[in-house]
């Protein structure tokens, strides 16, 4: 969401249909982490099984109607999910456990770097490197896809999101 907003930023300044566009991702998100944080709490015990579903749900609508040729009403549906995918880690007292962004990955790395440059510190930036490799590696293979099957590319992030509830489910019932 930062890149939406620093769009709406810009359109509001230059280009309104910009800004107008950037709210609407951004009231989607919003909207879709209220909806995450209700059906994590209303789940109880299941939370991450339900928020997963309701994020499969939403993919998998923006997958139907994106392949019908509703593309911004996908988008929406996607913001939606997005926003909904942080309850995941929501805990019940309403805290959460930190979700590292890019932003702070790239500042990890680069601090890493550093202090291996002073002889100081361990490896342990490394593994935002693999976090950062992991966007960018899941971004090339979207945009592959997307480039093949257009809006039915979401199918494939609405089945991994619906198998990781039913992981989360058995995980849980046991």
């Amino acid at each position: 969401m930062s890149g939406n907003s620093t769009r709406f930023a810009v359109g509001a300044v230059e280009t309104r249909t910009t800004a107008v566009v950037a709210t609407g991702l951004i009231a989607g998100f919003l909207l879709g982490v209220v909806l995450g944080s209700l059906c994590g709490s209303l789940a109880g015990r299941h939370r991450r099984s339900a928020v997963l579903g309701l994020v499969a749900m939403f993919l998998s609508g923006a997958a139907l109607l994106g392949s019908a040729g509703e593309r911004s009403v996908a988008i929406g549906l996607v913001a939606l999910a997005m926003g909904a995918v942080n309850a995941t880690f929501e805990q019940r007292d309403g805290g959460s456990v930190g979700l590292t962004y890019m932003t702070g990955a790239l500042a990890r790395i680069g601090q890493g770097v550093a202090a291996a440059l002073l002889g100081r510190g361990g490896r342990e930036w490394l593994s935002y490197v693999a976090l950062w490799g992991g966007l960018i590696g899941g971004a090339m293979v979207g945009t592959i896809v997307y480039r093949h099957i257009a809006m039915a590319a979401l199918w494939v992030p609405a089945g991994v999101t619906l198998c990781l509830a039913f992981a989360a489910h058995l995980m849980r019932a046991r």
